[in-house]
């Protein structure tokens, strides 16, 4: 005779259940660090609004995006999108941002602020070269 079958459990387990906590640790840690750096747009020194990249719904409408998707602005640049007003695309190509690349590197860098800090600096001055170069092709 061999040993009962083993009951399934309705709960998630431990490591599941800290996983998420660590996940989301992990994202307000990354915001936190966000405000510590220069604005992208102009590079004013920090205490920047870390701004969640918008992303359109599956039912239409923009939400913001998770704590992963998250850039530096200073507080005239952050104000200057608003919802019903000026998408965050026009600002976006004004200053010649690639904002979801910008995001993809400072996550790529979270929890190394030196490293977050050159990954600004560098989209920064590459914006400046394209718009210089979109003036220059007009």
């Amino acid at each position: 005779m061999g040993l009962p079958a083993r009951i399934a459990r309705d709960t998630p387990q431990r490591s599941v259940v800290k996983a998420q906590v660590k996940k989301a640790r992990t994202a307000a840690d990354h915001v936190e660090q966000i405000r510590q750096l220069p604005c992208c747009a102009c590079g004013l020194p920090p205490r920047s609004d870390p701004h969640h990249l918008m992303r359109g719904g599956d039912r239409g409408g923009n939400r913001t995006s998770s704590g992963r998707y998250t850039i530096p602005l200073c507080r005239k640049h952050h104000e200057e999108i608003t919802p019903h007003g000026n998408p965050e695309a026009v600002l976006m190509a004004r200053h010649g941002i690639e904002a979801r690349a910008l995001a993809d590197a400072l996550w790529a860098e979270r929890g190394n602020l030196d490293g977050m800090m050159r990954a600004v600096v560098r989209e920064h001055q590459s914006a400046r070269q394209r718009l210089r170069q979109k003036e220059a092709c007009l």
